[in-house]
């Protein structure tokens, strides 16, 4: 039988490692990695864009996202990762939020899913 569990994620940067003596922090894997590269911020789309509009469909229809010239995906932060496969890893994607952290994060989700040309979209004030 084991005498120690095992590694158990707690923060983006930091893991807590258990054992029946002792515990201690250990330092642990990033959100952020080399192989992923720093999202790009848009507030300009280019022809043949894609945007997706990540926010909550409550927030979509109290305030929805006019965008004649582009593609618009309204797919719920909460379903993108089931979406991907419907999506084209070839074309461009931004993602929108009104704060932009969400967006961010789906962005940096689909980078680890292997599309390369996200960028988050923050819409002109």
């Amino acid at each position: 039988m084991p005498t120690s569990m095992t590694a158990v994620i707690l923060s983006r940067r930091f893991c807590l490692h258990s054992s029946i003596t002792a515990t201690k922090w250990i330092e642990g894997p990033t959100i952020a990695s080399s192989t992923t590269g720093t999202i790009e911020h848009v507030s300009n789309l280019a022809p043949g864009d894609i945007l997706i509009d990540v926010r909550h469909p409550a927030d979509i229809d109290a305030n929805p996202l006019p965008m004649p010239d582009n593609q618009l995906l309204c797919i719920p932060f909460y379903n993108l990762e089931k979406k991907l496969c419907d999506l084209d890893p070839g074309k461009k994607y931004c993602l929108y939020c009104d704060k932009g952290i969400m967006s961010r994060l789906q962005a940096q989700l689909m980078r680890e899913k292997g599309f390369n040309q996200v960028a988050v979209f923050s819409a002109k004030t």
